[in-house]
Order: structure tokens, then C-alpha cells, then sequence
């Protein structure tokens, strides 16, 4: 089954997925995202026409061989790219109101520069 989510960038549908499926239990909710690139920053390179997995709110799997279970929701990503969250490592005193506009643009994470303290957007604290 393919959703309107399909249309929106990459890092939205991702940020979304993993935001409203983040207080489900483990294995209740199971998403597959198909006909994604995704590129490994360590390596630099692009695997084309791969699929992420993600099951309970994590990604649990990535790859050309990821085997989509029957019943999961199904996002075509339609060849935009997956890249891991980014951070922004200046940010001055961000009102709540904003971390979802982070989010959004791919950054799931922050350092404030009103202190040390980082705060990851999505997933646990550090």
C-alpha cells in the first residue's frame, strides 16, 4: 500500500515515521520504504534502489535484500536519497516550536550554545 507521505522529502516522511511510531511497542507497527538511495557517509558510496526497514519505530534493517513482510505499510521514496540524521552543532536557545522544523530538514539533533548540553530530536536523551 503506498501513502501520500510519497510525495514529501526523504527526511520528512523518515522524521515522521519514527516520531509517531517512537511510543508503539516493539514489532506493533512495521514500515517499509522502498526505491530508496541510500548513501553511507563512511564509505561515500550510494546504494541505489534499496529499502529501509523499520519495526517498532527503529530502523531495523537497510539494503538491496531487505525482505518486506506482508503486512507492512509501504512508502515509495521514489529514488530521493537516505542519509543518517544531521546535527547542528550552533544553535542559540531554540523555542520547543521549532524542534519539529529541525526534524523535518533532517536534523535530529542539536547542541545549544546557551550550554554543553546536547539533545537528541529523535529517540533517547544522551
Amino acid at each position: 500500500m503506498l501513502t501520500a507521505l510519497s510525495k514529501l522529502p526523504l527526511a520528512t516522511v523518515l522524521a515522521t515515521l519514527l516520531l509517531t511510531t517512537s511510543s508503539r511497542t516493539e514489532g506493533s507497527s512495521v514500515t517499509a520504504i522502498q526505491n530508496v538511495q541510500i548513501v553511507d557517509v563512511i564509505t561515500g558510496r550510494v546504494t541505489p534502489s534499496a529499502k529501509i526497514l523499520i519495526v517498532g519505530g527503529r530502523i531495523s534493517a537497510a539494503g538491496r535484500s531487505v525482505v518486506v513482510p506482508s503486512d507492512a505499510r509501504v512508502i515509495d521514496a521514489g529514488g530521493r536519497f537516505a542519509i543518517p540524521g544531521l546535527w547542528d552543532m550552533h544553535v542559540h536557545s531554540v523555542h520547543p516550536s521549532f524542534l519539529q522544523k529541525f526534524v523535518a530538514n533532517g536534523v535530529t539533533g542539536i547542541r545549544d550554545m546557551g550550554g554543553a548540553r546536547q539533545t537528541r530530536l529523535v529517540g533517547a536523551s544522551l
